[in-house]
C-alpha cells in the first residue's frame, strides 16, 4: 500500500464530499454502554488479536473519571481476552497522562485542550512499543499521530501508524486541518522509511470527524 497517496485519498474523499454540516458531536455515551457501542476494529494477527477503539469521553478533566473510563476499556479487553490495544479518545479536555500511565499499566498520549474542550488521547497497552520520535501532536488538541511496532508478529518490520482525531466542526477549517494531517502523515512516513529499518507502514485512522451526511 503507497500510505501517502492512499492517505491523501481518504482524507480528499472526506473534504470534496457534498453537503457535508456541522456535527456538535455525538451523545454522551454511559461506561456500561461501551461494549455495544464503541467503534472496534479487530484484525487477526499470528499469536494475538490487536483491538483498535474510538471513544468520544465528552470530558476527562475529572481524575476519577479518566481513571473508571480508562480501566473500563482495560476490563473490557480483558474478558475478550485480548492483550494487545490501542483506544484512540476524544475530547478528553485536560488530564494527567502520566499518572494513569504509572496507576493502570499502560501507555497514554495526550494532545491537551482547555479545561472544556477539544483534547485527545491514545492509550496503548504495555505490550506494543512505540516507536522513538514518531509522536506528533498539536497544540489544540485536536490530533495525535504516532507509530508502534509489536502489533503483527508476522509483520516484525512493518510499523502501525496511529491517528487519532477531533476535526473542527467548521468545513473550512476543518479543509486546513486535514491537509495539516495529511502532511505529518507524510513526514513520519518519510522519516521511518529513511531510516531502513522498516518496511511500509500501516495506517490506522480513527477519531471524530465532526461531519454528518445530509439528513
Amino acid at each position: 500500500m503507497d500510505i501517502r497517496n492512499s492517505t491523501n485519498d481518504f482524507l480528499n474523499d472526506l473534504l470534496l464530499a457534498g453537503g457535508l454540516e456541522s456535527n456538535p458531536g455525538p451523545d454522551e455515551v454511559a461506561l456500561e454502554e461501551m461494549e455495544s457501542t464503541q467503534q472496534r476494529k479487530l484484525s487477526k494477527c499470528s499469536g494475538h488479536v490487536l483491538s483498535i477503539s474510538t471513544l468520544n469521553c465528552r470530558g476527562l478533566t475529572v481524575q476519577s473519571k479518566a481513571r473508571n473510563t480508562i480501566k473500563a476499556l482495560q476490563d473490557l479487553y480483558k474478558r475478550k481476552k485480548v492483550s494487545h490495544y490501542i483506544a484512540m479518545l476524544q475530547e478528553t479536555h485536560l488530564f494527567d497522562e502520566n499518572f494513569l500511565s504509572q496507576t493502570l499499566d499502560c501507555q497514554v498520549i495526550a494532545a491537551h485542550g482547555t479545561s472544556q474542550s477539544r483534547g485527545v488521547a491514545v492509550v496503548i497497552s504495555s505490550e506494543l512499543t512505540i516507536l522513538p520520535n514518531s509522536i506528533c501532536k498539536d497544540n489544540e488538541g485536536r490530533f495525535i499521530i504516532l507509530a508502534v511496532s509489536g502489533y503483527n508478529p508476522s509483520k516484525p518490520r512493518s510499523p502501525l501508524i496511529v491517528l487519532n482525531i477531533y476535526a473542527p466542526n467548521d468545513h473550512n477549517a476543518s479543509k486546513i486541518f486535514f491537509e495539516k494531517v495529511a502532511e505529518e502523515i507524510d513526514n513520519l512516513s518519510f522519516e521511518l522509511a529513511a531510516t531502513e529499518l522498516y518496511d511500509q507502514p500501516e495506517l490506522v485512522i480513527g477519531g471524530d470527524f465532526n461531519f454528518v451526511g445530509p439528513g
